[in-house]
């Protein structure tokens, strides 16, 4: 195993000429790397971390199976099952996996003795105000970092297996799985009477597992993915329309009656694609779903794209604890059937980590068309003259995430604007093609 060190610089500049470093020697100092050289001492008051020293390559597998029948001679469906797998994934990819093991992390056991979890009755400040006095201060070794200069430390540190050090991560732990199923449905009828069609429809989920959601309590990560979209529907078709010569309608026309009038196609593409989860909006810690009967409400309302309409609570200071409060901005009106979203403060031993909210963000269309005009100039001489649009139905989509706080009046909506739809608006182009 190879063991590598580094040091970092920071540049201090200034917009005063010779008040720091000077331009021409920005870096008159250059911090060195310790290396092994203070032994145990090194890195104290910080997080060492380390790269998994039995890391293996991961790997991925890809398979499918499917039937296809033919029904007329221009009529085909394809039916199939597609799936794949990821094994042994890196934990430092925050976009399909867990956290990485901390070998360092805060006691658990310390976290209910001190009674912070307001689940049980307790309060999260006994955890966050908890502080204690610094026994690291003034040390040398500790030099670099808060715990050289701070009078106090939070107590938890102290109950780490290391108190000297804070987290010790290990990255490229191996601990990440993702797999994807789908279920996959093809059909096209190939050109007769200048007709081709071909349509598609894709349904699938893609759910990732692996490393924990946190690193006190260990919970086991298990998630659907950011990036699952349950159905996508695609349908394209040309169509050659029936006009000039040797076609059904003015099928005898002249070649200067045929110009003008034949030779004309149209063609047009459909994408209708489901929206992706909205994962547990914020810190984790924070957002917690109780329950999961809150429907997605998109609606148009003062400059807002509400995506859900759900009852939020949160934990408020009453007579000294921590208890549930109704707050003013519940949007169905009663929190009838209780609250979907709970708003749960670090250390909140409940949340279980494998729910996400049941909304999706919002669906999208996309329409566009085209309309041709064919030449016969010469022989094998062609021109083809194209009038495109994109997005034709002119359907804008927002697709940032929804505000995820409960603290806020606007949570569970998302802004329209400034930016505008994340989107094409409708564009339209004019092109020419010659082949021969």
């Amino acid at each position: 195993m190879k063991i590598t060190f580094s040091g970092s610089t920071n540049y201090p500049g200034s917009v005063r000429p010779n008040l720091l470093n000077p331009i021409n020697n920005p870096y008159a100092s250059v911090v060195q790397p310790t290396g092994n050289s203070l032994g145990l001492l090194e890195d104290v008051g910080q997080g060492p971390w380390t790269i998994n020293p039995k890391y293996i390559i991961p790997t991925f597998w890809n398979y499918s199976v499917g039937v296809e029948r033919q029904f007329r001679t221009n009529d085909m469906v394809n039916i199939s099952y597609v799936g794949s797998q990821l094994f042994n994934g890196d934990c430092d990819n925050s976009s399909f996996a867990g956290s990485c093991p901390n070998a360092n992390h805060e006691s658990a056991a310390a976290i209910e003795a001190l009674n912070c979890n307001p689940m049980t009755g307790g309060r999260y400040e006994n955890c966050s105000n908890y502080n204690v006095t610094n026994p690291f201060k003034g040390l040398a070794p500790f030099n670099g970092s808060s715990y050289y200069t701070s009078s106090t430390i939070g107590g938890l540190n102290l109950t780490r297996p290391m108190p000297q050090f804070t987290d010790m991560t290990m990255w490229q732990a191996n601990t990440a799985h993702t797999w994807y199923n789908s279920l996959q449905v093809t059909g096209s009828h190939r050109m007769s009477r200048g007709l081709v069609l071909h349509g598609t429809w894709t349904w699938s989920k893609m759910i990732d597992e692996g490393g924990n959601w946190d690193t006190t309590y260990l919970t086991p990560y298990r998630q659907i993915d950011g990036n699952d979209h349950s159905h996508r529907v695609t349908v394209s078709g040309v169509y050659d329309l029936p006009v000039g010569r040797g076609r059904t309608f003015l099928g005898n026309s002249n070649r200067i009656v045929d110009g003008a009038i034949g030779g004309w196609e149209l063609g047009s593409l459909y994408v209708y694609q489901s929206g992706a989860p909205w994962l547990l909006p914020g810190n984790p810690n924070e957002i917690y779903l109780h329950n999961a009967y809150v429907k997605p409400h998109i609606q148009n309302d003062n400059g807002y794209i509400r995506l859900a309409a759900a009852c939020a609570e949160q934990y408020q200071e009453k007579s000294g604890v921590y208890s549930l409060h109704q707050m003013s901005f519940d949007y169905d009106g009663t929190c009838s059937q209780g609250a979907d979203f709970l708003q749960i403060p670090s250390y909140g031993a409940a949340y279980t980590g494998a729910e996400y909210t049941g909304i999706r963000l919002q669906r999208s269309h996309q329409f566009d068309s085209n309309l041709s005009k064919n030449f016969s100039l010469y022989e094998n001489l062609k021109l083809q003259m194209r009038v495109e649009a994109f997005n034709v139905l002119n359907h804008p989509l927002w697709t940032g995430s929804p505000d995820g706080s409960t603290n806020d009046t606007s949570f569970g909506t998302i802004t329209r604007g400034p930016s505008g739809q994340s989107n094409l608006p409708r564009q339209m182009q004019i092109s020419a093609k010659v082949t021969w």
